[in-house]
């Protein structure tokens, strides 16, 4: 699968997108982290307080952050991953066909 991927070293389009994927996924997880960080930080630390069932409401916003830079990174990746089964699928299917010519003849 190699070289659907890189040609004449250089980077593809599918390679490129799918690094546009992995960077969307990386930054929706150090978003998360740092959002659930700076709150804890900020509440526990530096103003002490203690814990409330209301904070909940803040770490579900924190993750649906995270989830529209997922939902907005996908599609980067989405039609990569088809592409690259398509093209596999008409390898697979053109290696059947050259086989089942051989045993005709």
């Amino acid at each position: 699968m190699r070289h659907f991927l890189v040609k004449k070293d250089r980077i593809s389009v599918i390679s490129h997108r799918n690094l546009a994927l992995c960077i969307g996924i990386v930054v929706a997880v150090l978003n998360l982290v740092a959002l659930i960080l700076h709150f804890c930080i900020d509440k526990f630390v530096v103003n002490q307080l203690p814990w409330d069932h209301a904070y909940i409401q803040d770490f579900v916003s924190f993750i649906i952050i995270s989830i529209t830079i997922l939902v907005i990174a996908i599609p980067e990746g989405l039609p990569v991953a088809v592409m690259v089964s398509l093209a596999y699928s008409v390898k697979v299917r053109s290696s059947h066909i050259h086989i089942s010519t051989l045993c005709e003849a």
